[in-house]
């Protein structure tokens, strides 16, 4: 069905049927984008724009294509709007020809119903339950929101508003029960304050380091790896109940590194790794930074190495130390294989442990901002 629509700063009409929509005078006309002219045998150079199914794109055309339009005298002017409706684009070209830009963007109420999930109320408890980790599937939001809110939403319309509120799909860090939840950040706070009390020489170089140790094993260990679509990957793994320790210490400020294997853990075996960062620099007060394990001796305790200074960080507050990052990065290489033997699982933990204490800035990109400015800012 076609309609017409006068323009009222021309001689032209507003004509659409099921090919698009146009401005007509009598029976001459043209075409733009390059058809066929049945008047002309050459294509219109005409710069008209052909309109893409967005509100956006016609609002330019009606903006700047319209004086071109009244210009053009006895000509015909087609505008393939893409639409799913020519009467649309006739809907926006009166809104426009009666208020401008301003009339053809003025709303008289919102589109569409306003869903309850939007209401403060909900957003703040959904957005309370997403910092908590509360939900591991949409489905659940969904039967949260169904139980304590009375709304019933489908499993596409909860990920929407999941998306909205900022939510994303993460695997928490575990936490310990026992952490008291403001040690670390007060740790973080005071960190600089505790430098100071420990009286280091003016006169001596200061080297910062955080340490810890990890037990590596025969048992294997499964990680995520690609693979083919469609395909799942198959790892042989064993259970072997074999492993030693590896010690390992970052520098926080010039990003060094050092590394001991043991058999086991005890007191002797940490003040033996004491010993080696100590001896790394004989010039330098070595103060180290580790958790308050039972095998690790106590700051100011009594056989500590000459120009060591200890640090503890709070109980079951792991994310503190940036070591542990290093770990994570160790067992990427170590995962997913068969070890045959301690030695040969040996070599694999040297060759993930050798890029650390060969280049710097490895060591530093796993340090932690505050860690470092609060070191750098010594003396």
């Amino acid at each position: 069905m076609d309609f017409a629509m006068e323009y009222p700063r021309s001689p032209f009409a507003l004509r659409a049927g099921r090919h698009g929509v146009g401005i007509e005078e009598g029976w001459k006309h043209s075409h733009v984008h390059g058809e066929p002219n049945p008047l002309k045998s050459q294509p219109s150079p005409n710069p008209v724009l052909s309109v893409k199914c967005s509100f956006s794109g016609c609002c330019a055309i009606l903006v700047t294509g319209l004086p071109w339009l009244e210009a053009r005298g006895s000509r015909f002017v087609r505008i393939y709007s893409f639409l799913s409706a020519t009467s649309t684009f006739a809907l926006w070209l009166n809104r426009f020809l009666a208020g401008g830009v301003e009339g053809l963007l003025r709303r008289q109420r919102p589109p569409g119903l306003t869903s309850p999930i939007g209401e403060p109320k909900v957003q703040q408890q959904l957005k309370e339950g997403l910092q908590a980790g509360r939900w591991r599937t949409a489905e659940q939001v969904a039967a949260w929101l169904q139980e304590a809110h009375g709304i019933k939403r489908a499993t596409p319309s909860i990920y929407r508003w999941l998306g909205k509120a900022g939510g994303a799909l993460r695997v928490p860090r575990p936490c310990h029960v026992l952490q008291d939840p403001l040690a670390p950040a007060a740790f973080r706070a005071e960190l600089e304050e505790r430098l100071e009390k420990l009286a280091l020489p003016k006169d001596k170089p200061v080297k910062i380091w955080v340490a810890d140790e990890s037990r590596f094993g025969l048992h294997t260990q499964s990680r995520r790896c690609w693979a083919l679509r469609g395909q799942r990957a198959v790892i042989p793994q064993q259970q072997c109940y074999e492993w030693e320790y590896v010690y390992g210490a970052l520098e926080v400020v010039q990003g060094g590194a050092e590394f001991r294997f043991m058999p086991s853990v005890s007191l002797d075996s940490s003040c033996g790794f004491l010993e080696q960062i100590a001896a790394s620099d004989l010039r330098a007060e070595h103060v180290v930074i580790w958790d308050q394990a039972g095998f690790h001796p106590q700051p100011k305790a009594a056989g500590l190495p000459a120009r060591i200074h200890l640090l503890s960080l709070p109980p079951y507050s792991p994310e503190l130390n940036p070591v542990e990052g290093l770990w994570d990065q160790v067992q990427d290489c170590t995962c997913n294989r068969r070890h045959t033997d301690l030695d040969e699982l040996q070599t694999t933990l040297t060759k993930a442990l050798r890029p650390f204490w060969e280049t710097p800035s490895k060591v530093l990109s796993l340090v932690h901002h505050w860690l470092h400015a609060q070191a750098n800012a010594m003396p």
